[in-house]
Order: structure tokens, then sequence, then C-alpha cells
């Protein structure tokens, strides 16, 4: 949803099962409108603060990518990779500075913060799922293999991990 409140974007297939970025009013009194075709099998979607430009995940030729897409020119341009790591599941920060993301590339699925290009910091060890940010965006929220949520404060400029803790224990 957009900042004003006003607009809801969603990833979904058409009848050709393509992925389709739409908008549509919150109050639901009008149709969706169909912005773009997107490349590949896409989803998670998370909007930037000032509303003008969102990340999605996009799974093509047996990989997951994060692309960028400027919002405030949808006709126009084409999304950007935001990385060329093996990543899903972004969560864009509350400043819009930095993504949540999640990656596989190295077997074990984790949860990293970034900035594009130069910052890369791991938030999860020992696996990690969903990564989202807190209102202040000092803590990222993600699921575990040993618990349903853990969380970790990281703390910029530096990004390091201060503090870590389980908040629900994994059912049995």
């Amino acid at each position: 949803m957009v900042p004003d409140g006003k607009t809801i974007f969603c990833i979904d297939q058409d009848e050709n099962l393509k992925s389709v970025l739409y908008s549509q009013s919150a109050d639901a009194g009008t149709a969706r409108k169909k912005l773009r075709e997107l490349v590949g099998r896409s989803w998670g979607l998370s909007l930037a603060p000032d509303g003008k430009s969102l990340a999605y995940a996009t799974y093509l030729g047996s990989r997951y990518k994060i692309y960028m897409l400027r919002l405030d020119a949808p006709g126009s341009g084409s999304a950007i990779p935001f990385n060329s790591s093996n990543t899903y599941a972004p969560a864009i920060s509350p400043d819009g500075h930095w993504i949540a993301t999640g990656t596989v590339e190295w077997g074990s699925p984790e949860v990293y913060v970034n900035s594009h290009p130069s910052v890369r910091v791991q938030i999860s060890s020992g696996g990690g799922w969903d990564g989202m940010w807190s209102g202040d965006g000092k803590t990222v929220f993600y699921r575990s293999l040993t618990a349903e949520i853990d969380y970790q404060l990281v703390v910029a400029p530096n990004w390091r991990v201060e503090l870590e803790r389980k908040l629900l224990a994994a059912r049995p």
C-alpha cells in the first residue's frame, strides 16, 4: 500500500499464467489495473516508504533474483536487478535505504541486510526465512529452524548484530 493508504499493489498471474504487477484502490471501488508483466514467476512484493518504487522476487532459470521497479513511471523503464545473488523475499527498511532478503546461495536459507551494491550483512545463522523490519528500522524479525520468530537487533552504520532472541518457540 502506498503511504497515503489509497493504493494497494499485488503480484498475480494473468489469464496466460504470466506474473503481473497490479494496482487497485484500497477501497476496492474500482477493478485492479494491470501495470506491467514481470519476468519469470514473481512474488514477494515490498513497497518503498515513499511509494515511488518497489522490490519483488522472481524465480527464473533455477535461481531467485530481486528486482527494483520505479512506480512513478510504470509504463517506461525496466526492472533493475538488485543484486546477483540467489535472493528472494525482499523487505525494504522503513527509511528506504536497506533491504532484508533471504538467500539460498550457500545451501542453507539465511536472512541478510543489504544495500546496493556494497553492504551485505548476514542476520540469521543456522537457517532463516521471511525477514521483516521493525517500525524503527533497527530490528529484523525472521523465522528460523528452531523458533517461529527470531530477531536480531542490527545497528547502523556498521550493521552488526547486537542481540539475538527467540520470541516464539517452534511448534512440536
